[in-house]
């Protein structure tokens, strides 16, 4: 903009003065095209900040999207997770889910509300939960329990399936996160690190 304004300014006093011939008005027009169409063309690229942040709401509504979660293991009983509630939490990411679990020995059924934990990842334009952890299970008559080993079991199988085989957000299709490195939850939100520059049109 400098450069534009001191070239108008040029101009200007060409234009009135009684020395500026009809060349030299024409060369610096010339000029002063090129200047703007060079400008315009390095306009395609931004060098947007290091880190974006992608919106709570979205986070949110992919994790719940993922619910009810059921499974079935004939060796060790059925466990379903359903109604989840999300938010953000300091540096961690809160789903707490109605519990249910009907194990084979002993038959019983334990109802409750769960509690998880978990970070994000990113890997190959795609958003993943990972660490997606039990922290707590408070039964409906309002004690804390630990769950079985068999249930334990099916909750691995879910966390490992949200960390390599189940994404809940895909950012390819959003030029800002083209470069992007690294996922992180920060003071309650979701930060996007990225390496470079992108051409954004």
């Amino acid at each position: 903009m400098c450069i534009l304004s001191f070239l108008k300014a040029l101009y200007d006093n060409i234009i009135y003065s009684e020395n500026g011939g009809n060349n030299m008005k024409k060369i610096l027009s010339f000029l002063i095209l090129g200047i703007v169409v060079l400008i315009a063309s390095l306009g395609a690229y931004i060098f947007i900040p290091n880190e974006v942040e992608i919106p709570q709401e979205k986070v949110i509504s992919a994790v719940k999207s993922k619910f009810p979660i059921e499974k079935s293991r004939f060796i060790l009983g059925d466990l379903k997770l359903s109604n989840p509630e999300v938010y953000f939490e300091n540096d961690k990411l809160v789903v707490e889910t109605d519990y249910k679990f009907t194990g084979i020995e002993p038959a019983e059924t334990i109802n409750g509300k769960a509690r998880f934990e978990s970070e994000l990842d990113y890997k190959k334009q795609d958003l993943y939960l990972w660490k997606f952890d039990l922290k707590k299970l408070t039964l409906n008559d309002g004690r804390e329990v630990w769950p079985d080993k068999y249930a334990l079991t099916i909750l691995g199988e879910i966390s490992n399936e949200f960390y390599n085989d189940n994404p809940i957000m895909n950012l390819g299709n959003n030029k800002k996160f083209a470069s992007a490195d690294n996922v992180k939850i920060r003071n309650k939100k979701v930060i996007v690190e990225r390496k470079k520059a992108v051409k954004v049109f």
